[in-house]
C-alpha cells in the first residue's frame, strides 16, 4: 500500500465512523384499549380476531388472558411495505433479508363489563451483510393498531370510526 493510499484511507475512517447513529427512541403507540364488554365477550373476539387474520397460536390461556403467536412473517425488510409494520435497528452497511414479529396479547378483566385488551409485539429482521444474526426492531403501531381495531369490530359491529366523518 503506497503513502497516498494510507492517506486516503485516513482521510476516509474518520467520516465513516460518525455515518454510525444511535437508533431513535421508539415511537409511542397505541397498546391497549379497554371495551366496554365483559371478560368473556372480549376474550372470545380476541380469538376470533387470531383465527381470522390466520396468526399461529403458540400458547393460549383463558385463566390468565394470554395469546401469544408463533413468528408472523413480514414483507421483506427495507421495502415500503415493511416499512409501514415496523422500523429497523441501526446497523450501519446492514442488509436485511428477513423479518419477523411475535404478539404477545392480554385480555384483563376490570370490571363485570369492562375488558383491557393490550396488545405486545417484538419485531425481529436478519441482517446478512455485517453481522449475520437477527436484531430487534420495533413496531410502528400498524400492527397493534390492526389487532385493537379488528377486536373492537367484533364487539360493536357497526362501530363507526370518527376519523373517517
Amino acid at each position: 500500500m503506497t503513502k497516498t493510499q494510507i492517506a486516503i484511507l485516513l482521510l476516509l475512517v474518520p467520516p465513516l465512523a460518525g455515518c454510525v447513529t444511535e437508533q431513535a427512541p421508539p415511537p409511542r403507540i397505541e397498546k391497549d384499549r379497554v371495551f366496554e364488554a365483559p371478560f368473556d365477550k372480549a376474550w372470545s373476539a380476541t380469538v376470533a380476531v387470531f383465527a381470522e387474520h390466520n396468526y399461529p397460536i403458540k400458547a393460549i390461556e383463558k385463566d390468565s388472558g394470554l395469546i401469544s403467536s408463533e413468528p408472523l412473517r413480514l414483507p421483506r425488510p427495507g421495502t415500503g411495505a415493511f416499512r409501514q409494520w415496523a422500523v429497523l435497528p441501526s446497523v450501519a452497511f446492514g442488509v436485511w433479508q428477513a423479518a419477523n414479529c411475535t404478539v404477545t396479547v392480554f385480555v384483563v378483566s376490570q370490571d363485570s363489563e369492562h375488558t383491557k385488551v393490550q396488545v405486545n409485539s417484538a419485531i425481529n429482521a436478519f441482517e446478512s451483510n455485517v453481522s449475520g444474526q437477527w436484531h430487534q426492531g420495533y413496531s410502528t403501531g400498524t400492527i397493534e393498531c390492526k389487532i385493537l381495531d379488528s377486536v373492537q369490530h367484533k364487539l360493536v359491529p357497526h362501530f363507526i370510526s370518527t376519523a373517517t366523518m
